[in-house]
């Protein structure tokens, strides 16, 4: 995460509270998110995504977070904010005093999002993919996790089932031109975890019967 000061050093303010027309006020109040989307809901002590779908009238939401008196606390808070929010959001730590504020951007990726996987299972039962459409929707559904990371914090797992070899074969050649984060890819066979593959779309371990039938076919073709 980054801190950034509206002032030079010798001029910022980490703490307190200040005197002011003789009364005592915190010089910080609170943080507010620079994604207009994002509001602190009370209730849940968290910052939600606050659209037409899911806007519920009955929660108390505001644009600000709960108090925050210090740079520790933002720091703190900060890092507490990074295990659910976007990489990048942006908050500004609001001063009582006018160019005072403070503002840190949340730059740790999330490694609970990690947890948000696609899950590739070849199986005899699955469904069967036109040829035209395999790559496609694989980016559609890998596309679908991105999105879902971003904005939600939930844990949920994307799964295709499917007897269409090519399903595999796209997704593998999409994690090696970079277009699919490999850590965020697993492959079963039936029910049994197979392995993630590396960063150039190969597997350690490939078990018999599993997308190998076209190889099969090759194969007693060449023998005739």
């Amino acid at each position: 995460m980054k801190i950034t000061f509206n002032q030079y050093k010798g001029k910022r303010i980490k703490s307190g509270y200040i005197k002011y027309h003789k009364k005592r006020i915190p010089f910080y109040l609170y943080a507010i998110c620079g994604d207009f989307n994002y509001w602190w809901s009370k209730q849940d002590n968290k910052w939600v995504f606050v659209d037409e779908d899911n806007f519920d009238i009955n929660k108390p939401y505001s644009s600000g977070s709960c108090e925050i008196r210090s740079i520790k606390s933002f720091r703190r808070r900060l890092k507490q904010w990074s295990e659910y929010m976007p990489k990048g959001t942006e908050f500004e730590l609001v001063s009582s005093f006018n160019r005072y504020d403070v503002f840190g951007s949340i730059w740790l990726l999330n490694r609970r999002r990690l947890i948000n996987m696609l899950k590739i299972v070849y199986s005899k039962n699955g469904i069967a993919y036109s040829d035209f459409m395999c790559e496609s929707y694989v980016l559609d559904k890998y596309n679908n996790i991105v999105e879902y990371n971003n904005t939600v914090t939930n844990k949920k797992t994307f799964t295709i089932v499917t007897s269409t070899f090519l399903i595999v074969e796209a997704a593998r050649v999409l994690i090696c031109e970079g277009k699919l984060d490999f850590n965020l890819v697993e492959f079963y066979f039936e029910n049994e975890f197979i392995d993630k593959a590396d960063k150039d779309g190969r597997f350690r371990n490939w078990p018999k019967g599993f997308c190998d039938y076209h190889d099969d076919f090759l194969d007693r073709l060449l023998k005739l």
